[in-house]
C-alpha cells in the first residue's frame, strides 16, 4: 500500500471519528446521563431513608428506559453496523507499516481495544437490557468517546507528518497527482518527462519563465506514481484540466465502447478533445499571434499527456478520481499493456517520420 492509499484510509478514519458522526450521536445518545445514573445509584445505596432510596431507584430507572427507548428506536444494528465499519477501518489501518514504528499503546491500538470493549458490551445488552447490563454500555460508551477525542488528535498529526504543507507562493499553485498504473522504473521516468514537458509547453505559451516559475517537486513516490508539485498558477491549473480532459476521453472510450483510445496527434482533432485555444483565452492568453506555436504545442502536449496517462486506469487529481471501474482495472491493464508494447526500433521509426 502506497502513502497515498493510505492517507485514503487515515482520512476515512478521521471522518468516522470527528464529533457529531452518525457513530458519535449513538453513542453520545447511551452515555449523555451515565453522570447522573451513577449518582443515583451511589445516592441509593448510601441513603437510610426508604423515601430517598426509593426516589432515587426510580429516577435511575428512568434513565436506563432512555436508553433501552433510544436504541430500540434506532433498531439495534445501526450501532452494529456503525461499529462494524469502524472495525474494518481500524484493521486496514493497522497494517500499514506507517504504524510499525509507533509505539505499541499508540491511540490506535487503544481505539481497536475500546471498539471491542463496545462490541462485547452492547452483544450482552442486546441479549437481555438488565439494569447492570445497561449502566455498564453506558460506561464503555462514555470511555470510547474520550479515546475517539484523543485517536483523532493523534491520527491528524500523523496526516500532518506524512502530507506537510508546501510552501505555496501567491502566483503559485499546487497540484497533487496519483497514476496507480505504473509497474516499471522506465514507466516513471517517461512520466515525470512527460509533466515537465507539459509543463514547459504551457509555460512557453503563456509567456511564463521557467526559470522565475519552475516546476517544483514537494513530494514523489512510488511503485505507483504519486507527485505533489507547484508551479505558477495559470500554467498548473490548465495542466490540471488538460489531464481532466484527456483521462476522461481515454477512459469514456474503454468503459462505453471498450476500446483503448490515446489522444490524437492531428492537430484539429487533439483540439477538439483539449480545447486548449479556448482555455488559454479564457486565461486572458491572446492566441491570435500564436497559431503556429499553439499549434505545435498542442502536437506535443497531446504526445505527453499520451505518455502519461494512456496506460493509467485510476487517476486521481487533487482528490478527484477518474476511473475505468474496479472490475476493469486488470482487464485494461492487460489489454493497454499489449496494445502499447512497442519494439524500441519501431517507436524510432515512427518519432523520425
Amino acid at each position: 500500500m502506497s502513502t497515498y492509499e493510505f492517507l485514503g484510509l487515515l482520512d476515512e478514519l478521521i471522518r468516522s471519528l470527528k464529533p457529531d458522526s452518525e457513530l458519535d450521536r449513538m453513542l453520545n445518545a447511551i452515555a449523555v446521563n451515565l453522570q447522573q445514573t451513577t449518582e443515583y445509584i451511589n445516592q441509593a445505596v448510601a441513603s437510610s431513608d426508604p423515601n430517598t432510596t426509593q426516589h432515587n431507584i426510580q429516577q435511575l430507572q428512568t434513565n436506563l428506559n432512555a436508553v433501552v427507548n433510544h436504541i430500540r428506536i434506532q433498531g439495534p444494528g445501526s450501532l452494529y453496523i456503525q461499529l462494524n465499519d469502524l472495525e474494518r477501518q481500524l484493521r486496514l489501518i493497522n497494517t500499514h507499516s506507517e504504524l510499525a514504528e509507533v509505539h505499541i499503546e499508540n491511540p490506535v491500538k487503544v481505539l481497536v481495544d475500546a471498539t471491542k470493549m463496545v462490541f462485547h458490551a452492547y452483544d450482552e445488552f442486546i441479549k437481555e437490557s438488565t439494569p447492570s447490563r445497561t449502566v455498564r454500555l453506558m460506561e464503555v460508551a462514555s470511555s470510547f468517546i474520550t479515546v475517539t477525542s484523543f485517536a483523532r488528535e493523534f491520527l491528524v498529526d500523523l496526516r500532518s507528518m506524512l502530507i506537510p504543507p508546501a510552501e505555496v507562493s501567491p502566483d503559485e499553485r499546487e497540484v497533487s497527482m496519483f497514476l496507480s498504473g505504473i509497474t516499471d522504473f522506465s514507466e516513471v521516468l517517461t512520466k515525470l518527462r512527460a509533466v515537465q514537458e507539459i509543463y514547459d509547453e504551457l509555460s512557453q505559451l503563456f509567456e511564463v519563465s521557467t526559470s522565475q516559475h519552475p516546476l517544483r517537486v514537494i513530494k514523489l513516490e512510488t511503485g505507483s506514481l504519486w507527485l505533489r508539485l507547484v508551479g505558477e498558477s495559470r500554467v498548473i491549473g490548465l495542466l490540471i484540466s488538460l489531464v481532466e480532459r484527456s483521462v476522461s476521453f481515454m477512459h469514456r472510450n474503454y468503459t462505453d465502447e471498450g476500446k483503448l483510445a490515446s489522444l490524437p496527434r492531428q492537430v484539429e482533432a487533439a483540439e477538439a478533445i483539449l480545447r486548449l485555444s479556448e482555455q488559454l483565452e479564457a486565461a486572458n492568453c491572446d492566441t491570435s499571434r500564436m497559431k503556429e506555436n499553439l499549434e505545435k504545442s498542442a502536437v506535443i502536449i497531446s504526445q505527453r499527456l499520451n505518455d502519461l496517462l494512456v496506460r493509467e486506469p485510476r487517476v486521481v487529481i487533487n482528490g478527484k478520481e477518474f476511473s475505468v471501474g474496479h472490475e476493469l482495472e486488470e482487464k485494461f491493464l492487460r489489454e493497454s499493456r499489449m496494445l502499447f508494447l512497442e519494439p524500441a526500433d519501431q517507436t524510432d521509426e515512427t518519432s523520425d517520420e
